[in-house]
């Protein structure tokens, strides 16, 4: 019920999502500027069965689109906030760098 009254102050909805998914993970990623991952769909990346992490909300050009999309896409430069175990979000992070010298990034999970 409180949740719908208002907004939940930051430190208290961390401290309760701490207590209640002790092993969640959320954390915010740049898209790198040569990202295999730059200029493709959400749905394109596959994100949550890939890597089991969760695309929670996307920051670019001082706007926040929150859960987008299937049809959103991905530029570099944008700071995605993405949540899942830290293995996961890991995982994740991997996907949205740039390839190494000689390799690809995005195509491990």
């Amino acid at each position: 019920y409180r949740a719908l009254r208002g907004p939940v102050p930051l430190s208290r909805a961390q401290e309760v999502l701490g207590r209640v998914l002790p092993s969640l993970e959320v954390d915010i990623v740049r898209v790198a500027e040569r990202s295999p991952a730059a200029g493709r769909a959400v749905r394109d990346l596959d994100l949550r069965a890939r890597t089991g992490a969760t695309l929670l909300a996307v920051q670019r050009d001082g706007r926040v689109e929150t859960v987008p999309g299937p049809d959103y896409q991905v530029r570099a430069g944008d700071e995605l906030v993405l949540a899942g175990s830290p293995r996961e979000v890991a995982a994740a992070a991997r996907v949205f760098d740039a390839p190494a010298a000689g390799g690809e990034a995005g195509k491990s999970a």
